[in-house]
C-alpha cells in the first residue's frame, strides 16, 4: 500500500478471511491497525476498492469499509462484525432467528447502503471492480482518461424528458453502455451514477421526491468520492423538499442534511444543476443552489421557491381564502397560478441570475458537454487548513 501510495496506483483490497490468528495475540491487532493507519492517510489520494468474496468479520469487516467504494458478491459474502451464534446469545435471540445472509449477505448491506456495488458471484465482482477502477483516475493528480471510442455524441439529443422518471433521463444523458450505478439498492429518493457524457468520465446524482436522512448521506458520499478524484457532478433535481421526520429521527436528518450541504460545497471538482421540475426549500439549498455551482440550467416549467406553490398560498393568502365569499377552490387555485407564474416560475430564477439558462430538455446533454469542456481547466481550493469538520 505505502507502495502504491508512493506510485500513485489505485489499491483493491480482495477480503476473504478468518480474521486475526488468536495466537499472535496483540502482534495481530497491532498489524490490523497499520493497515488501517495506512488506509485512512492515502484516502484521497489514490482510488481504494473494498471487494468482499467471502468472510470478512470482527475488526477486519472495517477493512474495506475505510475504503472508497466496497463491491461484494452476493453469493459469497459474509461481512459482519460478529457471526449469528453470538450475534442471537447477546440479543437474546433464538439461533434460527439470525442467518448469515441477514447480517453479512452482500444484499442485505446493499439494502443498508453498506456496498456500492452489488455482484451476484466472484466472477461478476472483479468484473465491476475493472469498470469502476476504469470510471477512475490512478491518483488525485490526474483526472480520469477521455473514452471517445464509444457513444460520445455531442449532439445527440435527451430522449428522455419526464422529470418523475429520472433513470430514464440519466441513462439518455450519459454515453451508451456507461452507466455504473453505486448504491442502488438503498434510498430509492436519490440516485448516484457515475458514467460518461460526451467520452469524459463524470458524476450524476438525481434527486427525487422528499429527500430524507439516508439519500442526503448517499449524494454526500458520492459528491465527496467524485470530488476527491476530479470527477465532474452534474446534479439533476427533481424534490419537494425534505420529508417529515419522526421525533427520533430528527437529529439525524438535520446531520444528513448538513452533510450533503458541506460535501457539495466543500467539493471544488466542476459542478453542473439542472432543475427538471422542483426545487423546493431545503431540497434546493442542499445541492447548493446556485451559489456552489459553476452552471445552473432548468427545464421549462421547472419551480424555484421555499415553499411549494400550495404551501406558500396556504401561508400567505391566509387571510385573503378567509374573505372570499364565493368559490373558495377557484379563488386558491387563481393564489397558486399567480404564485406560481410571478414568484416560483424558473424564469424569475434565471432573471435573478441564480439560473443561468431556461433549456429545452433535448439540448441538455448537449449543453452539459460543452459546460463540462469550458469546465476543464477549472482550478480552484479551499482555504489552508489541516482540514474540514465533516458534521459527521
Amino acid at each position: 500500500m505505502r507502495l502504491a501510495n508512493t506510485c500513485g496506483a489505485p489499491v483493491v483490497g480482495l477480503c476473504d478471511s478468518a480474521g486475526a490468528r488468536l495466537e499472535e495475540g496483540a502482534l495481530a491487532m497491532n498489524a490490523y491497525a497499520e493497515i488501517f493507519a495506512q488506509i485512512a492517510r492515502m484516502s484521497g489520494t489514490v482510488p481504494m476498492v473494498g471487494v468482499v468474496l467471502g468472510h470478512c468479520s470482527g475488526i477486519g469487516a472495517a477493512l474495506p469499509a475505510l475504503m472508497d467504494a466496497v463491491i461484494a458478491s452476493e453469493s459469497d459474502a459474509q461481512w459482519m462484525i460478529v457471526g449469528p451464534g453470538a450475534t442471537a446469545k447477546e440479543l437474546n435471540l433464538f439461533p434460527h432467528q439470525v442467518s448469515a445472509k441477514e447480517l453479512g449477505g452482500a444484499a442485505a448491506h446493499a439494502k443498508r447502503g453498506g456496498v456500492a456495488i452489488l455482484a451476484k458471484d466472484e466472477t461478476e465482482a472483479l468484473s465491476k471492480t475493472r469498470v469502476l477502477l476504469a470510471l477512475l483516475p490512478d491518483n488525485s493528480l490526474e483526472s480520469p482518461e477521455d473514452d471517445l471510442t464509444g457513444d460520445a455524441d455531442i449532439n445527440r439529443e435527451l430522449s428522455a424528458a419526464d422529470p418523475g422518471d429520472p433513470d430514464a433521463i440519466i441513462a439518455s444523458l450519459l454515453d451508451a453502455g456507461s452507466a455504473l450505478p453505486l448504491y442502488a439498492l438503498s434510498a430509492s429518493s436519490v440516485t448516484t451514477t457515475l458514467g460518461r457524457i460526451g467520452g469524459r468520465a463524470a458524476g450524476v446524482v438525481s434527486a427525487a421526491g422528499k429527500l430524507r436522512a439516508d439519500g442526503c448521506r448517499k449524494a454526500a458520499r458520492f459528491i465527496r468520492l467524485c470530488d476527491c478524484f476530479n470527477i465532474p457532478v452534474v446534479s439533476l433535481i427533481n424534490t419537494g423538499g425534505l420529508a417529515a421526520a419522526s421525533p427520533d429521527d430528527q437529529t439525524d436528518t438535520i446531520k444528513a442534511v448538513a452533510q450533503l450541504s458541506y460535501a457539495v460545497a466543500e467539493s471544488t471538482t466542476p459542478k453542473l444543476t439542472v432543475i427538471t421540475h422542483n426545487a423546493i426549500g431545503a431540497g434546493y439549498i442542499a445541492f447548493g443552489g446556485r451559489a456552489s455551482v459553476d452552471a445552473a440550467y432548468a427545464w421549462p416549467g421547472a419551480v424555484i421557491s421555499p415553499l411549494s406553490p400550495e404551501a406558500a398560498v396556504a401561508v400567505f393568502k391566509k387571510d385573503e381564502l378567509a374573505a372570499v365569499k364565493g368559490d373558495v377552490d377557484a379563488s386558491r387555485r387563481d393564489f397558486i397560478d399567480d404564485y406560481t407564474a410571478n414568484v416560483a416560475d424558473g424564469l424569475n430564477a434565471a432573471k435573478l441570475g441564480l439560473v443561468d439558462d431556461i433549456i429545452q430538455p433535448p439540448d441538455t446533454r448537449r449543453l452539459l458537454i460543452s459546460a463540462l469542456e469550458m469546465l476543464q481547466g477549472k482550478r480552484d481550493q479551499n482555504p489552508p487548513k489541516k482540514h474540514g469538520n465533516l458534521p459527521l
